[in-house]
């Protein structure tokens, strides 16, 4: 089976792999959960959650459904093209996929930070990080609009504009998928397993620093699938101690954005005195103040200084002295 074969398989049974790998990671956390949650594993908060999440991910492919595709058609296609072409000539369909993942995943990054930066995109990016509890379905927990428009956009320059084959979509989304669901799963990796992974892939210690609702953790770790571009571009943050809260620093405790219609009408509500949510940058250390400049000493053999001191301190006085009769 050649790889674009695999690729097409792949998106053939895609629902079915989502359905695998979520029930995978799910039961790996009900079974052995990293933290218990209050009211226990099955508690009913978990389901309202599961519920929530599933309608803002259902909604996201709906409404990339209706998106009109129709003027990118011709520029989509399996065969390769543009700078993906040459890479199909100089190393066949193995460096196509090498170079397809890595271009897919780099606009992950640059699409997350950009989600962060942006007041409008932080707004929709907004009801995946106000989860106080992520467990494996956070990983869907996205507003549709911000769904459907990273898609788009995804699709438009990458396929579109720099000719990346459709094959190649499928298989990194499989990638993508299972360890986005793994990083945001309420689980424990052992620190081995943790280190080894972490340098080339996400780990869930590594994503939950980025979830953390601590100031200095906001604009961390952003990667994707691959940790590669956080390590590049110096937004890697590895904690010595776990994070112990998530959520919004300017949502956290507010019950409307966890009730079933909270997540829809999040980004289009005011926020009061929360700004757009997001922590105040964490000011640099305070530089330590310079030393007062110190008078050289008098020369050796030198009397006392000519002038007393005068009302505004050392030298002369601020009125001359009186002469002498």
């Amino acid at each position: 089976m050649t790889l674009p074969e695999f690729g097409r398989l792949l998106h053939g049974h895609a629902w079915t792999l989502l359905i695998l790998l979520f029930l995978a990671a799910a039961a790996w956390e009900i079974l052995r959960p990293r933290q218990e949650r209050p009211e226990g594993r099955w508690g009913g908060r978990l389901a309202l959650h599961w519920a929530t999440s599933l309608a803002l991910f259902a909604g996201g492919v709906a409404l990339l459904g209706l998106l009109p595709l129709g003027p990118l058609e011709p520029w989509l296609g399996f065969e390769a093209r543009g700078p993906f072409a040459l890479a199909e000539r100089w190393g066949g369909h193995a460096l196509v996929l090498l170079a397809g993942v890595l271009a897919l995943d780099l606009y992950g990054y640059l699409s997350h930070r950009a989600q962060h930066a942006v007041g409008p995109l932080w707004r929709l990016h907004a009801v995946h990080h106000a989860d106080e509890e992520p467990n494996a379905l956070t990983a869907l927990r996205h507003h549709p609009l911000i769904h459907a428009l990273d898609a788009l956009v995804a699709l438009a320059l990458l396929a579109g504009l720099l000719g990346l084959p459709l094959w190649v979509l499928p298989i990194h989304a499989l990638l993508w998928r299972a360890v986005n669901l793994l990083a945001h799963a309420n689980v424990a990796l052992p620190d081995r397993a943790e280190r080894w992974l972490g340098l080339v892939l996400v780990t869930p210690r590594m994503h939950r620093v980025h979830h953390s609702a601590e100031a200095a953790d906001f604009e961390t770790n952003f990667g994707a699938a691959l940790s590669v571009w956080d390590r590049l571009f110096g937004t890697l943050r590895e904690r010595a101690s776990d994070v112990g809260a998530f959520g919004v620093p300017g949502l956290r405790g507010d019950p409307r954005w966890s009730a079933p219609l909270g997540p829809w009408l999040l980004p289009f509500r005011p926020w009061g005195s929360a700004g757009d949510g997001r922590p105040a940058a964490v000011p640099p250390a305070p530089r330590a103040a310079a030393p007062n400049p110190v008078s050289p000493p008098p020369l050796a053999g030198a009397g006392p200084s000519r002038w007393p001191a005068g009302p505004s301190g050392d030298g002369p006085p601020d009125q001359a002295p009186p002469r002498r009769m």
